[in-house]
């Protein structure tokens, strides 16, 4: 069993949805939330796991600027609310390390449904996650990954799969890019400079 817990009161920005983006004039304002989520994992055979739990997010708005775009926008939920439900999820892992890969491979399906709400309406997200590695080198580790994320229903923009940040298109402002679905094909190679410290390339 694993319990994760997150509270969070921090400005951030907002660039917009969808092509309606731009990062000319984002607007700053500063969300406060608390997540919970805890999962029971089973191991099967062949590096298979079945991961099944429970999922809550509660948002509020606490400050925006006085210019009115973010509220003004078309963003679904700006002021928040409370989303909670299910999440299962079936892992084929066979990473020799989970931290510092250099070899093996990660596909993982995963099933979110948001069904229980405080208002509005409920929804659901289906993600495609596979990555894999490979070391010619000691020096040298070469990564490959692949996401497709989907969400149906009534889901608050906050919630919106995202693109940006140091892990999912690197050189662009975190949560860039937000839409109701994303696919990113990111490839990495990794290498050692000198003792502890390395580099990477990416695209």
């Amino acid at each position: 069993m694993s319990l994760k817990l997150i509270y969070l009161k921090y400005p951030t920005y907002f660039y917009g949805l969808r092509n309606n983006s731009s990062i000319d004039v984002p607007v700053k304002y500063t969300p406060e939330f608390f997540e919970l989520k805890f999962f029971f994992e089973r191991s099967l055979k062949n590096a298979f796991k079945i991961k099944s739990g429970f999922f809550l997010h509660k948002e509020a708005l606490v400050k925006f600027e006085s210019q009115g775009k973010f509220i003004g926008s078309d963003a679904p939920w700006k002021r928040g609310r409370l989303d909670a439900g299910p999440e299962f999820s079936l892992i084929r892992d066979s990473r020799d390390n989970i931290y510092a890969t250099q070899n093996g491979s990660l596909v993982q399906v995963v099933y979110r449904g948001l069904m229980f709400q405080n208002e509005g309406g409920s929804s659901n997200k289906l993600t495609l996650d596979a990555r894999k590695y490979f070391s010619p080198h000691p020096d040298i580790v070469f990564g490959f990954m692949a996401l497709n994320d989907n969400i149906r229903g009534d889901i608050p923009h906050y919630l919106y799969p995202a693109l940006g940040g140091q892990d999912r298109l690197r050189g662009y402002e975190e949560n860039r890019f937000r839409d109701r679905s994303r696919i990113l094909f990111q490839h990495d190679i990794r290498f050692t400079i000198l003792g502890p410290v390395g580099g990477c390339f990416f695209a």
